[in-house]
């Protein structure tokens, strides 16, 4: 099957610790107060810990048109970071991976990377709006890492 590929990534240095960055990316159902664009979180399913490893989460989007997705933790390590895919709600889309990553910098910042991985099939009726999809998409993660910044500073 011939599939189109779109990643995204934003990165950005915070003068924070990483357990308090984290604490705030892994409470999966506060993301709307740090990400303007995700109008509600839902977690569905707890993992371990509770929004850890095997978490299911609903995601309803504020963007007209977004459809509401629901993601699975596939990996999660607390103060480093946690990993997720999209496991429902998506046209068209083959493969998904969003991870989160924390890294001590040598200046006493936390380094936090946000890369998400888009496969989607050749051919669907959602084709035609990937590239402007992406492109809002990689805007919001850059917005989201300067909210983040913002709120734990």
């Amino acid at each position: 099957m011939n599939t189109i590929i779109k990643d995204t990534s934003a990165q950005i240095a915070i003068r924070s610790s990483k357990a308090s960055i984290f604490s705030i990316i892994a409470e999966h159902e506060q993301t709307p107060a740090w990400v303007s664009e995700v109008e509600k979180v839902r977690l569905l399913k707890d993992g371990s810990p509770k929004n850890g490893l095997g978490a299911i989460r609903e995601v309803t989007f504020r963007p007209k048109l977004w459809t509401t997705v629901k993601e699975e933790i596939i990996a999660f390590t607390p103060h480093d970071g946690y990993q997720y895919k999209i496991i429902e709600g998506m046209p068209g889309l083959v493969d998904h991976l969003g991870q989160w990553s924390l890294e001590n910098t040598a200046d006493q910042k936390v380094l936090v990377t946000w890369k998400v991985h888009f496969e989607f099939k050749s051919f669907h009726w959602f084709r035609p709006f990937l590239s402007s999809f992406i492109k809002t998409f990689s805007d919001i993660q850059f917005s989201a890492l300067d909210s983040l910044r913002n709120k734990v500073g």
